[in-house]
């Protein structure tokens, strides 16, 4: 298995858990921010990022599907899909935050060529105090 799935599938597994065992979110926020900056970076769209989530409850009502109906567990049952729609909400919220961290990246990146650009063609003397300084072909002489 590649690294990316990998930590997809470890993910899953240790989200799976933690969300059984009624976990705690500091946990929880973790393991899914391990799967969701993969698919961010990959630049999935927010709803193929997060879909894998609203996917457990169809696993889960397959898995215990007659168990829930013989054993009348609807009222868990529902606990735990509500639990899942604010997994949902979180993953949503941790991929945005992934996003907009890439785009300040790209953004960075683009000003720091930019200004290279800007000093190689001699247009950019330096840098004072954080501005730059444009370069003076009038030496001073208006």
């Amino acid at each position: 298995m590649n690294p990316v799935g990998h930590t997809i599938s470890q993910g899953l597994g240790d989200l799976l858990d933690e969300l059984l065992e009624e976990g705690r979110s500091e946990k929880t926020s973790a393991f899914l921010d391990n799967i969701i900056k993969v698919k961010a970076i990959q630049g999935f769209s927010p709803s193929q990022a997060i879909s894998f989530v609203f996917l457990l409850k169809r696993a889960i009502r397959n898995t215990l599907g007659k168990e829930v109906q013989e054993r009348s567990m609807y009222d868990e049952l529902l606990t735990l899909e509500s639990r899942i729609d604010s997994l949902a909400l979180l993953a949503f919220d941790i991929y945005v935050q992934c996003r907009e961290r890439i785009f300040e990246i790209r953004a960075d990146e683009v000003k720091n060529r930019t200004f290279r650009l800007l000093e190689q063609a001699q247009l950019i003397c330096g840098v004072q105090d954080g501005d730059t300084v444009p370069r003076d072909d009038n030496n001073g002489k208006e």
